[in-house]
């Protein structure tokens, strides 16, 4: 962010799940090697046993450019 604010950007606005990952909870056990023995907040992962899913909701913030032709 500081690249951007360095060239002239301005924060437009932050964004709280700009990027969702879904998987199964397999595929989670798997990906981050651990196991998640019942549902909940995995720190960044929310694990549903229930659906038989897991969902990590990455945050993110918009900077704004001007553009000079």
């Amino acid at each position: 962010m500081d690249t951007h604010a360095r060239r002239g950007g301005t924060i437009a606005k932050p964004i709280p799940r700009s990027m969702s990952i879904v998987g199964t909870v397999a595929a989670w056990e798997r990906w981050t090697g651990m196991r998640f023995p019942g549902g909940g907040r995995y720190a960044p992962v929310e694990i549903d046993h229930g659906r038989g899913c897991g969902c990590c909701r990455e945050p993110n913030v918009w900077i704004m450019h001007t553009l000079i032709p």
